[in-house]
């Protein structure tokens, strides 16, 4: 048992000398990265971020080289089970000859990525993949020609050699002097080691192991492009690109769906005959021209709220106050509770609502990097608003900051910018910075700037583990609703949610207070829907609690010669899809954009024949039935399928001769 665990210890001493080593190669890689993509400039005016991002950088080539390591833990592991001396030594050998050529492995990688970044500007993504589509001659052909191959065939071969040599060093130098150290000690020193490797691998101590939302330090970006390293992008990268929407011809999308044209598509979710239709052009079908003649150019407010149960406004009272400052607001404004999520998670909802999106998860494929006209951002471009996508949460999150950077937003702003600009703001532990500095810092935004805004924002508060700020204090919660059966959690946990929500809709009234007593009231539209319902918390198990599942409110606010102009009844259906539809002919003059909702003021339509669509749920009117609202469903899909398929082919980054290597 002591030499077994004598010998374990020792292997253990001479594994982290590797990782150490490897750490030296990672660093000098990412010293010749600075150097070569940065300048000094850089890190002067954002040296605040440094130390997070050397942190987040060693966590990062940590996590990486205890990954690659692990087959030697296993052999460490294997070699405890033999007590031969003979059999031991094998084991050391394998390891010696497998080490280097595990780290001259992942150099060549790391090198990779740097010439992949050196064309694209850009880390390893599945872009990279594409290179595999090239015919093999071609590959080795532009390898040769475009890369130094030469000269890093030379320093890897060097740096081979190098590491061998100082890998037989540490394993035939490196001694154990605990020998009189007591068993039990030497016990835990050994249960200490293999769990801080395992620490390593998982890299972090928080609810989260180390993450993509762990790369942004900053909101620079090239201080950020400083964090990660080429293995862990390459294993994100592969992931993305096994799970990402395959690429189908427009034709054979209108084939699929059942079509012969793209006219008979738009007829179909237009209600109109087939011969009206004069274009066959997809842009000239999905897009219409607001055309209401005003001069004024009114400031516009979305925000997309974490966990925006509609259902759980139903349970609003004196005594179980779950509206906050909000209250006044939702009774005096313009409120359809009739309303549904177009889908049930917070990143479906973000590519529905901002840019239309027919399949999921696109920002998480190599899609993401073209841009779209369908983005909600672009009428608002055209029009010279000044376009802003604010957030409290981290940009790395699902690739926020590279997706939104390409969809006509002239800023993305998250936790790390707002905290940087805001210093009254704060944090917690989990999401990023609490709704309600989120809020004052959009109204700030609002105050300061002459130009008409157009601002997106995501709200991250209201979100388990419902961390608020220390010093908010909760108006009444009645803890008897928790013997409510439709409730299927604790009254402890119960009343965390709902305290939760009560913040952010407090959060949201104290934003409208300020701005309806400023004179941003005369010119400001504010937009504010849920993300989805929330989750866990009711039990949906009979037919009359089955429509509220996936029930969000819309919450408007237009300044009064606005409201005037709309024809007004709440209790019409609708979704995510119908907001924009619903606000953008008011607002714009002149200026396409994406027209596949229903205009819920549209004074000219029963309000018995609206209908709401969610991803798993179709409501109704009397005046329609769930066939013509599936067609309806059917059409709109096909015509975005054939959108984004042609912008994709359109846009599809051309074929070229260079290489990742």
């Amino acid at each position: 048992m002591v030499k077994r665990l004598d010998h374990f210890l020792l292997l253990n001493k001479k594994l982290y000398k590797v990782i150490l080593l490897g750490l030296l190669i990672y660093t000098i890689i990412k010293i010749i990265f600075v150097c070569r993509f940065g300048n000094f400039s850089t890190f002067v005016i954002y040296s605040d971020a440094i130390p997070k991002m050397l942190f987040n950088s060693f966590r990062f080539d940590l996590q990486a080289l205890t990954y690659i390591l692990s087959v030697v833990m296993l052999i460490n592991l294997v070699s405890l089970f033999f007590s031969s001396e003979k059999t031991k030594q094998v084991f050391q050998d394998l390891s010696v000859k497998l080490i280097p050529v595990l780290l001259v492995i992942s150099l060549l990688l790391l090198i990779a990525d740097q010439q992949f970044y050196s064309f694209f500007k850009l880390h390893f993504n599945p872009v990279a993949f594409d290179f595999l589509d090239e015919e093999p001659k071609l590959l080795l052909r532009s390898i040769w020609l475009e890369h130094p191959v030469i000269k890093i065939s030379i320093i890897t071969i060097l740096v081979y050699f190098i590491v061998r040599y100082l890998v037989y060093r540490i394993y035939t130098k490196t001694t154990l002097k605990i020998a009189k150290i007591k068993t039990a000690y030497k016990l835990t020193i050994a249960i200490i080691a293999l769990g801080f490797y395992f620490l390593l691998m998982r890299g972090s101590l928080g609810t989260f192991p180390l993450q993509n939302e762990d790369i942004n330090v900053s909101d620079n970006e090239f201080i950020n492009a400083c964090v990660p390293n080429g293995l862990f992008l390459l294993k994100e990268a592969y992931f993305e690109a096994k799970k990402e929407y395959k690429l189908k011809s427009p034709d054979r999308i209108l084939e699929e769906y059942g079509y012969k044209s793209i006219k008979e598509a738009f007829a179909d979710l237009k209600d109109i005959p087939v011969d009206s239709i004069q274009s066959n052009n997809i842009h000239d079908l999905i897009f219409t021209r607001a055309s209401n003649h005003q001069d004024k150019n009114y400031n516009v407010v979305l925000f997309i709220m974490e966990s925006m149960s509609n259902h759980f406004i139903n349970f609003h009272s004196k005594n179980n106050n779950l509206l906050g400052s909000f209250e006044s607001h939702f009774q005096s404004d313009i409120v359809f509770r009739n309303f549904q999520s177009s889908g049930n998670g917070t990143i479906i909802t973000l590519e529905n609502i901002l840019m239309n999106v027919p399949f999921h998860r696109m920002f998480e494929t190599k899609y993401r990097f073209n841009s779209y006209d369908i983005s909600i951002a672009k009428p608002f471009k055209d029009a010279g608003y000044k376009t802003n996508f604010i957030t409290g949460i981290e940009l790395g999150w699902r690739h926020l900051d590279e997706v939104l950077k390409r969809q006509y937003f002239d800023n993305v702003y998250g936790k790390n910018y707002i905290l940087k600009n805001f210093p009254e703001a704060e944090c917690n532990n989990t999401w990023g910075v609490f709704d309600h500095n989120v809020f004052d810092y959009i109204f700030k935004v609002l105050v300061e700037n002459k130009e008409p805004q157009f601002i997106a924002t995501l709200s991250s508060t209201n979100h388990t583990p419902y961390e608020l700020p220390k010093n908010y204090k909760p108006y009444p919660i009645d803890p008897k609703l928790a013997e409510n059966p439709i409730f299927g959690v604790s009254q402890k946990r119960l009343i965390e949610v709902l305290t939760s929500f009560q913040y952010s809709n407090d959060a949201l009234g104290k934003f409208m207070d300020k701005l309806k007593n400023s004179s941003l009231a005369e010119n400001t539209v504010i937009i504010i829907t849920g993300d989805h319902n929330i989750r866990s918390t009711i039990l949906y198990n009979t037919p009359d609690l089955q429509k509220l599942k996936y029930s969000v409110p819309l919450y408007i606010y237009m300044p009064d010669d606005l409201k005037e102009k709309l024809y007004i009844d709440t209790s019409r259906l609708g979704s995510h899809y119908d907001i924009m539809t619903s606000v953008f002919p008011y607002i714009l003059n002149d200026e396409n954009y994406p027209d596949l909702g229903q205009n819920l003021f549209d004074q000219n339509k029963p309000s018995n024949t609206f209908y709401s669509i969610n991803e798993e749920q179709l409501l109704y009117g009397e005046a329609i039935n769930k066939e013509d609202v599936k067609r309806k469903e059917k059409a709109r899909n096909a015509l975005l399928l054939y959108y984004y398929s042609s912008v994709m082919q359109n846009n599809k980054q051309k074929k070229t001769n260079k290489s990742v290597l």
